[in-house]
């Protein structure tokens, strides 16, 4: 919390993730992003700019992870599952901070490729999805079923929330060879750019029971195989 004074009436803006990423997925405190939000207002003007490319879209159990912690940010930054895996970035802002574009230098916002009909199509198509679908409310109980299925000594924790999940090993020795093993039998991990002993389990919102059963046999069987 102390890190919140360095926040001044000097300062601009504050821009963050919502649930840090390449960091390892780490979760901020219960109360973190609310006095986050209440410093940058005390300040009279700093904008709290949220990053939730990774978090959003019903990924961790709401359309935005933000909403769980009850603050309404002045930007929020999406993209990825946005448009269902087809290539897409967008700036969510008040009308009032939008405006602020239009000049100085006029057009000081624009983009070669914005609002390309196809792409615009399908985060139209996924945003109903997700609104009207039942794949955010089954977020929970898929993250229950990945938590229970990886019991293996050599995962010392689950972080994250939702599907944005990263299994964190004893060490980094092997974690980049058992996440090509894993794929080797079918199955797709990621790696995390700054934690190097994460494994990282992003499925898709559509993946079923069975396959997420299916997919932790194989990774408790591939890390067996390294430690043992």
């Amino acid at each position: 919390m102390s890190q919140l004074n360095l926040i001044t009436s000097l300062t601009a803006a504050v821009i963050i993730e919502s649930i840090q990423g390449g960091a390892g997925f780490i979760i901020p405190h219960a109360s973190w992003l609310k006095a986050l939000k209440t410093k940058c207002e005390q300040t009279g003007g700093a904008l709290l700019i949220i990053d939730e490319i990774q978090p959003g879209m019903g990924r961790t159990g709401s359309m935005f992870y933000f909403t769980q912690h009850d603050i309404i940010p002045d930007m929020v930054i999406t993209g990825k599952g946005l448009a269902g895996g087809l290539p897409i970035g967008a700036l969510t802002a008040s009308v009032e901070h939008l405006n602020m574009f239009k000049e100085a230098p006029m057009l000081g916002h624009i983009t070669t490729f914005g609002g390309n009909p196809v792409i615009a199509s399908a985060a139209l198509a996924t945003m109903t999805e997700l609104e009207k679908g039942d794949l955010i409310k089954d977020v929970r109980i898929k993250e229950l079923r990945f938590r229970v299925s990886l019991k293996n000594k050599n995962i010392k924790e689950i972080r994250g929330t939702g599907l944005m999940l990263a299994a964190i090993l004893s060490d980094d020795q092997y974690t980049a060879a058992i996440v090509d093993e894993c794929r080797n039998r079918g199955v797709i991990f990621f790696l995390l750019l700054f934690e190097k002993k994460a494994i990282r389990i992003t499925p898709p919102l559509t993946i079923t029971q069975d396959e997420i059963t299916k997919s932790c046999a194989i990774l408790n069987e591939v890390i067996n195989e390294f430690y043992d």
